[in-house]
């Protein structure tokens, strides 16, 4: 697991995390967002958001995880305050 944070803005990259704290409509507005990045810096993760909130504006697209995006980790998204779909699992597994 990449452990030191990127120097300036306190959270690890997407493309450089082992773990990825992911965010989603659950969270029910943009401001709640910063609940996950404080759960990413604690866990030594990246902060992650799911297509729908990148759609709707609240964070920007190189938070994006999923079959869609560009972003991806190899060991393991772990969603919060969003729907784990059948296209989150498919971009972990075909990491694997």
């Amino acid at each position: 697991m990449v452990a030191a944070e990127t120097a300036g803005t306190g959270t690890i990259p997407l493309t450089e995390a082992d773990i990825i704290v992911s965010g989603g409509r659950g969270l029910k507005g943009p401001e709640n967002y910063k609940l996950v990045e404080d759960l990413a810096r604690v866990l030594g993760a990246a902060p992650g958001a799911s297509r729908a909130i990148v759609d709707a504006g609240w964070v920007p697209y190189d938070k994006q995880v999923g079959q869609t995006a560009k972003q991806s980790t190899r060991n393991c998204i772990l969603p919060a305050a969003s729907p784990v779909r059948y296209s989150t699992w498919l971009a972990c597994s075909q990491l694997a």
